[in-house]
């Protein structure tokens, strides 16, 4: 009896070390939210993640940092976002120390605290595919930051395809509980941001345009908008969603409710999602702080509040220590954040966007600062400039003060008169500087060390700060510190690319090129698409767009959805550069040579002006339909109009319910649409030249 008993007790340690190592063998990161920027307390966003296929659970770990002071261990648990079932509500082992976390190693059996940064468990439970959220029982010392979507730092491990427990089911702890729906039906979806712009009443402006702020000053906001940004793996098909919109007031009433009709397509990997409410003039807005609660299927997304300020406002962190001060700025009883560009993800260096703001109405500039982290060597002081991204002319460009430690930069409060380092993290600069409304254009003479990042849009990191109105200064010009200079960079429209060019690209073929000045116009027959665009000195600076290609960008651009980035180098009879899609920065190589047309130079005088012109005054004819989409019900009637800029009259026009030819009329179509689906709407506007442009929108009918 002994033997045999001994010979089992043998075969079970085996089988069990057998099942250890199997299980060691082939666990992974199933999910895992991390950042080495610094973090906050109490997520305000849940810790969502999807498994495509069945799973085992073997570990997950939450992490309170809680500035250094740990939290006393709690418990983490895992819940079915679609069933609102706990599949376990587990006690934590906390430590102070960080282990191994390469997948199979051990973890650690008890805890090296206080203060119990870690917080581990060890489920050992099987789990079917499907959306899951992590709970922490202490979400007000969980750590969490923007680069992590501000949910809660967390990681899970396991091994696909399930295994070692038996069923799916809940921990004899588990307390389930009706949770909201499955939320995005997007498999894989994350959201990246959400973010608020203002801007007209009756349109939503392309992405280029859109300055994000914090604060709108409630002399000029008219319509505030919120952005939905979402990143997934390339969907199977289209996908359609409907995302729910709530907005509170300053005092906690509700303001309204608001559904946007949504989709994502098959070549798509991010998209933004946008909708708002306001009035078509400014001045209608209460100052406060204001929240937007964003959700789909009943299933919260993602939350976000802005504030509007009227005459000052504490806007910004708290007070930080700064040496040798001087007096607030002129205006600084009414000074706001005009621009601001910021992120407390990690950043890079040498941004490859432009990094622009647009003013509604004119402006007194009094402070802006732009961020050089340069991986915490900050870099020698330079020069910050403004520039009139219409004109081209320099507003001023001024010496900087570098500073190490942060300031204060709440509107009205004093800046820096002396540095503080090195390094010199920090770049500000003092113009007072009246200006008209317009976009313009933030330079950095040192863009090798200005901070970026996808957060900021690639952007370079930037604040702007003044008065709406102008004041202090009765023209435009730079203060008396200024040391406003010729731009540096080369003249608009310097030398003459007008003719026709090669390409080494089959989508564009030969291009056909008209030039007055820096603008320029490019045309491609071969898919009948257009590049317009500016010349400063040799390199152009533009887009192509076109009626169709390969990616559908999520906002329009020159009234086509199908567009991307162009940037050419011109060097005599030859050229080289890229292009991308939407706002990718452009990385596929193009170059070409002249085949005719347009020698020598063209220099403008000190007074041109240049701008890039939209579509309708370049003479290219383009269509789009209003509105690009809308719901209706089953044997309702649905109004869609087009909307023609350009060509040469008179104009013909086909319209299209999915591929049947359904009317010629010019201008709008009721529809009366009957069954549930969604209609693909169409229209092919034909002009006397034989140019052709046509656009596409969409009714849902329910």
């Amino acid at each position: 009896m002994t033997a045999k008993k001994t010979t089992i007790l043998f075969a079970v340690a085996m089988l069990l070390l057998e099942a250890s190592w199997g299980q060691a063998q082939t666990e992974t990161v199933l999910f895992k939210l991390e950042s080495v920027a610094g973090v906050s307390n109490n997520p305000p966003q849940r810790t969502f993640f999807r498994l495509d296929q069945a799973a085992f659970i073997t570990k997950i770990f939450t992490y309170h940092w809680n500035n250094g002071r740990g939290a006393t261990p709690g418990r983490i648990a895992l819940r079915n976002a679609a069933t609102g079932q706990l599949v376990g509500n587990w006690n934590v082992i906390g430590t102070h120390h960080m282990f191994d976390t390469t997948p199979g190693a051990a973890w650690p059996s008890r805890g090296d605290g206080p203060p119990f940064l870690y917080w581990t468990v060890r489920p050992n439970v099987s789990v079917a595919a499907g959306t899951y959220e992590v709970l922490d029982s202490d979400p007000s010392s969980w750590a969490y930051n923007a680069e992590m979507g501000n949910r809660g730092c967390a990681w899970v491990f396991g091994s696909y395809g399930g295994g070692g427990s038996g069923q799916v089911g809940p921990s004899p702890v588990a307390t389930p509980e009706v949770q909201p729906g499955p939320g995005i039906p997007v498999p894989g979806v994350r959201v990246t941001g959400m973010r608020f712009f203002e801007g007209p009443y009756d349109h939503s402006q392309p992405k280029p345009e859109r300055v994000y702020l914090e604060a709108f000053d409630r002399s000029s906001a008219r319509t505030i908008r919120w952005e939905l940004d979402l990143a997934y793996p390339h969907p199977s098909q289209r996908i359609n969603f409907a995302v729910d919109a709530v907005w509170y007031r300053p005092d906690g009433s509700e303001m309204g409710r608001q559904t946007l009709n949504a989709y994502v397509l098959p070549e798509w990997t991010s998209s933004n999602h946008t909708n708002g409410r306001g009035w078509a003039d400014p001045g209608h807005w209460t100052p406060g702080t204001y929240r937007v609660d964003l959700s789909i299927q009943n299933a919260p997304i993602t939350s976000g509040k802005f504030q509007i300020v009227g005459g000052g406002g504490g806007i910004g962190p708290s007070p930080a220590a700064t040496p040798q001060v001087q007096p607030s700025t002129p205006g600084a009883q009414s000074e706001v954040v005009l621009f601001k560009l910021e992120s407390v993800a990690g950043v890079s260096n040498n941004p490859p966007q432009k990094t622009f703001f647009r003013l509604d109405q004119p402006a007194f500039i009094t402070k802006i600062f732009t961020y050089h982290w340069n991986n915490g060597r900050g870099a020698t002081p330079g020069r910050i400039g403004l520039r009139n991204a219409a004109t081209g002319q320099m507003v001023g460009m001024w010496n900087v003060i570098g500073t190490y430690h942060m300031f204060n930069t709440t509107p009205g409060a004093a800046w820096p008169s002396r540095g503080d380092g090195p390094p010199f993290l920090y770049w500000t600069v003092q113009p007072n500087v009246n200006v008209p409304a317009g976009t313009y254009e933030v330079l950095d003479s040192d863009p090798g060390t200005w901070a970026y990042n996808a957060e900021m849009r690639n952007m370079g990191c930037a604040w702007v700060f003044g008065t709406y109105g102008g004041g202090g200064l009765p023209q435009v010009g730079p203060s008396p510190v200024a040391t406003p200079e010729v731009n540096p960079q080369p003249p608009f429209g310097a030398i003459n690319i007008a003719g026709t060019w090669t390409s080494s690209d089959d989508s564009f073929g030969s291009l056909a090129v008209s030039q007055s000045g820096s603008n320029v116009n490019m045309q491609y027959p071969k898919r009948k698409g257009r590049v317009i665009g500016q010349l400063r000195g040799n390199v152009f600076d533009g887009y192509w767009i076109q009626d169709f290609s390969g990616r559908h960008c999520s906002h329009p651009q020159y009234n086509s959805s199908f567009w991307g980035r162009m940037i050419l180098t011109f060097n005599g009879d030859s050229y080289t550069g890229n292009w991308g899609y939407c706002d990718e920065a452009p990385g596929t190589g193009l170059h070409g040579n002249r085949a005719g047309g347009g020698y020598g130079q063209v220099v403008p005088s000190p007074a041109a002006t240049p701008e890039i012109r939209p579509a309708a005054q370049q003479g290219i004819m383009s269509v789009r339909i209003t509105p690009a989409q809308q719901t209706i019900n089953s044997g309702d009637k649905a109004v869609t109009t087009a909307d023609l800029t350009g060509g040469t009259p008179p104009y013909s026009y086909a319209w299209y319910n999915g591929t049947k030819q359904s009317q010629v009329i010019k201008g709008g179509v009721t529809w009366t649409m009957r069954g549930a689906g969604t209609r693909d709407i169409k229209v092919v506007v034909s002009d006397s030249a034989g140019n052709t442009a046509e656009a596409h929108a969409q009714i849902v009918v329910r």
